[in-house]
């Protein structure tokens, strides 16, 4: 837990996040996505064509389960905005449906 770094419901920065705001930040920030999207579903929407099980997931690829993502941090870890409760934190990439390929998405490009 990183308290330079906090849970904000609806929060897109600098330092406040939520879920999907936190995966948009690093997502364009580091890896140059801008175009990256804002909400969960329209996250999972973009990376579709690039699902792929959670457990063939990489570290960067992001997490999707409904209403939430995350980003896979690797050793079966996530790294995410999780909540208030929470902060921004590691969890367990178990907990998600989906993963998307961060890998096949730049194959693309």
């Amino acid at each position: 837990n990183d308290n330079s770094y906090y849970y904000q419901w609806a929060g897109n920065g600098p330092k406040g996040y939520d879920c999907s705001g936190f995966t948009k930040y690093l997502y364009s920030t580091y890896l140059g996505i801008n175009d990256f999207p804002r909400n969960s579903g329209e996250q999972a929407n973009y990376m579709s064509a690039y699902r792929i099980p959670v457990s063939d997931a990489q570290p960067g690829d992001l997490l999707w389960k409904k209403n939430h993502v995350g980003i896979y941090y690797g050793n079966g870890q996530s790294v995410e905005a999780m909540g208030a409760n929470w902060g921004i934190c590691f969890g367990k990439a178990s907990r998600f449906t989906y993963a998307y390929s961060l890998s096949r998405y730049f194959a693309n490009k």
